[in-house]
């Protein structure tokens, strides 16, 4: 986020019809691919005590052996950084935040599962088509393929992720099933 300046404008007043002056802060969101690229030398404010003060405590667990095997052996391109995990079909990439970034164990390797379910679709794989947008009925198919895929594998592996992350794909499914009855079939 950058700081836009402080605008100035006169605004009348609806209930005593006098112009009175309102001051306005603006924001600007700007994108950086890593905190390396800001410089706050200059700032009263540092980035490092934002970040502290914003995240949650560490995320301590221990590695799990057999998850760490399966996303390893799928030679899958996996950049670690940032605050959100997606599958980029595009390039053919997961991005997740890091290990420690997740509030444990199970929420990590959950995640990174449903991101490796999704690139299943990708076309030298399944040939899924994997390039929806939000909110459409196909979207949420694939949504719902990779959270099966993901509850199926977790299971094998004895994971336990928190539900409610999961829980938040349902309405998306449900808005597809009552459009096509025969979405599964």
């Amino acid at each position: 986020m950058r700081w836009g300046g402080t605008i100035r404008k006169e605004q009348e007043d609806p209930i005593t019809g006098e112009t009175e002056e309102k001051f306005f802060n603006s924001f600007r969101w700007i994108k950086g691919f890593s905190l390396d690229c800001f410089d706050d030398s200059e700032s009263d404010n540092k980035i490092a005590d934002v970040i502290d003060k914003y995240r949650g405590p560490e995320n301590l667990d221990p590695r799990i052996d057999d998850a760490e095997w399966l996303i390893s052996s799928q030679d899958a391109d996996i950049q670690h950084g940032g605050n959100k995990a997606c599958y980029s079909p595009s390039r053919d990439q997961i991005r997740l935040p890091r290990f420690e970034d997740f509030s444990s164990a199970e929420l990590y390797y959950s995640t990174a599962i449903h991101e490796l379910i999704h690139r299943t679709g990708y076309e030298s794989r399944l040939n899924r088509d994997i390039r929806n947008k939000f909110g459409t009925p196909e979207y949420a198919f694939e949504e719902l393929v990779a959270e099966l895929g993901t509850a199926f594998v977790c299971n094998e592996l004895g994971l336990m992720p928190e539900l409610e992350h999961h829980a938040s794909y349902i309405e998306d499914w449900m808005a597809l099933i009552g459009s096509d009855t025969k979405a599964f079939f």
